[in-house]
């Protein structure tokens, strides 16, 4: 992985995982408090897996619906 993506996980980023065709995948680490993205390398799907892809918390959606 690249030293910048290494750090910024170290440093308490959030990762997510990212499908950008089949059979590849990469994460990709954003910065706690901010920043731009850090990708980390594409990495190949071994046979008979494949990573979650990401996915936004409805209980969130849900908040911001009620207004408060």
């Amino acid at each position: 992985m690249p030293k910048a993506f290494d750090d910024c996980v170290a440093n308490g980023g959030s990762v997510k995982t990212i499908v950008p065709e089949p059979g590849k995948y990469l994460h990709v680490c954003y910065p706690k408090g901010g920043g731009a993205s850090i990708a980390g390398d594409v990495k190949t799907v071994k046979a008979g897996s494949m990573p979650k892809p990401a996915q936004k918390s409805k209980s969130k959606m849900k908040f911001l619906k009620k207004g408060k």
